[in-house]
């Protein structure tokens, strides 16, 4: 008689949320995983036997792990992030799926490489972390210069 067993991992994505990368250290969308290991008997998932929890960043593709907690906690902040209407960026509107549109193959390419577009000027651009604040973009990041929003103009 043959049997055969092994072991299983399922992944489930639970969210995606907007959030500053602590590899890359740019603000973008981060997945939100959990990975769920299984004993299993003819390929068939029997007996739970761990479960982790990652975060993975859109841009640089750097993973952390996470506990439960945060991951529930990260999971809300993308309920309430995806709730929110689209932000404004130097690079145009982001949604908490990463940018709504992008205006072809060029645009997925980074600034300086040939093809690629030039990125957006220096200046000071809405905060792309969703804060009723202003943020510098020096043109190719973001700094840690803040500023209040300035009043609309009549």
């Amino acid at each position: 008689m043959l049997i055969i067993f092994g072991i299983r991992r399922m992944r489930r994505q639970l969210g995606v949320v907007l959030t500053m990368c602590q590899r890359c250290g740019r603000p973008c969308a981060h997945s939100i995983v959990r990975i769920k290991t299984f004993f299993a008997l003819f390929f068939i998932p029997i007996v739970p036997m761990g479960t982790k929890y990652y975060t993975v960043c859109s841009m640089c593709a750097g993973t952390v792990r996470i506990d439960q907690v945060g991951a529930e906690r990260l999971s809300q902040a993308a309920a309430d992030q995806a709730a929110q209407p689209a932000q404004m960026t130097p690079d145009g509107p982001i949604t908490p799926y990463g940018q709504a549109q992008l205006a072809g193959p060029a645009a997925a390419l980074p600034a300086g490489v040939a093809g690629a577009p030039p990125g957006p000027p220096a200046g000071w651009y809405p905060d792309p972390g969703g804060a009723a604040t202003q943020r510098w973009w020096d043109g190719s990041r973001w700094t840690d210069h803040v500023q209040a929003l300035a009043p609309p103009v009549p």
